[in-house]
């Protein structure tokens, strides 16, 4: 309809129109882990900026390239566009602009607000390449972000309800302030001192479940599952929540499970549901979501105590 509106005022020749998208449709995360595969899978596939060119007086039919734009040069092509001459092959004068090096972001996206802990990327000369794909590096956080620290599990604690603290810890998956959950599983990364690779200690995870009725089936939801792993080499049993309030569940952390000088916990969620099917008890509609952790605290065993076992996993 544009081009047409051109064409009828008589100045579609003598018009250079630019069409230009603003990105493609593709996953994107605050997990690292999760970036290095979408590196290898979909920002390859669909991190491509589209721009199209009309140049003054164009014709034939429409000519496809594969230069490396980027979306930073594209102020600076539109300006130079004006003075560009039309003998020029457009190509050429594209490649003029083309980066070799072009700086990528990812991050998650969650209802309401965005996850804010960025991750940098960079891609080297063709986009299309898996191999040209690297992390930078660097992480971008909020200034309000407390300063990463290392653990004490003598005695320490982490809000997972409070996002300045928890998200250096937590990549993704927590929603900020519920401490909801979404999807099948919750990466904890907890950096740890020296000495916590000299004794077993405690890992008190305190939440409680999101319960109501599943839209699709009709049924109530009376309690959630979840079992919890350590680096996806140790599994506890599957633990059962049946209550809103926050409950508590002492996870057992032997010494010689220790890998390194942090541990990785994973919180499986084996009953989630899934888009926005799932109603609870407040009638607030919850997407994905079946606990609400409230936080954890790092503690020597207590004999008088029952706990959690981890198990090497087959």
């Amino acid at each position: 309809r544009f081009i047409d509106i051109l064409k009828g005022l008589g100045i579609y020749d003598s018009s250079q129109i630019y069409i230009m998208a603003d990105h493609g449709s593709f996953a994107t995360s605050s997990n690292v882990d999760k970036v290095k595969k979408l590196m290898k899978s979909s920002f390859p596939k669909a991190s491509t900026v589209m721009f199209m060119l009309k140049d003054f007086a164009a014709r034939g039919g429409l000519a496809v390239s594969n230069i490396p734009l980027s979306h930073y040069d594209l102020p600076s092509i539109v300006v130079g566009m004006v003075e560009k001459s039309t003998s020029q092959d457009v190509e050429e004068y594209l490649s003029q602009h083309a980066r070799r090096k072009r700086e990528f972001y990812s991050f998650s996206n969650t209802i309401g607000d965005y996850y804010p802990r960025i991750i940098g990327l960079q891609v080297t000369e063709d986009f299309s390449d898996p191999d040209a794909w690297s992390l930078t590096g660097r992480e971008y956080y909020p200034l309000s972000t407390n300063a990463a620290r290392e653990f004490d599990c003598n005695q320490d604690e982490l809000s997972l309800t409070k996002r300045d603290e928890f998200i250096r810890y937590v990549p993704d998956n927590l929603l900020d302030i519920s401490g909801l959950t979404r999807g099948k599983r919750v990466n904890i990364i907890l950096p740890l001192k020296s000495n916590c690779e000299q004794e077993d200690f405690i890992v008190n995870l305190r939440l409680g479940a999101v319960l109501g009725t599943h839209t699709l089936t009709g049924k109530e939801v009376n309690s959630r599952k979840f079992h919890v792993r350590l680096y996806d080499k140790y599994k506890s049993s599957t633990q059962k929540v049946h209550t809103e309030e926050v409950t508590n569940f002492p996870v057992l952390i032997r010494k010689e499970y220790l890998e390194g000088d942090s541990i990785k916990l994973t919180l499986r969620l084996e009953d989630w549901t899934s888009g926005w099917q799932f109603i609870d008890r407040q009638g607030q509609r919850i997407i994905s979501g079946s606990l609400r952790l409230h936080s954890l605290a790092l503690t020597p065993p207590d004999n008088d105590q029952e706990y959690i076992e981890l198990r090497v996993m087959n």
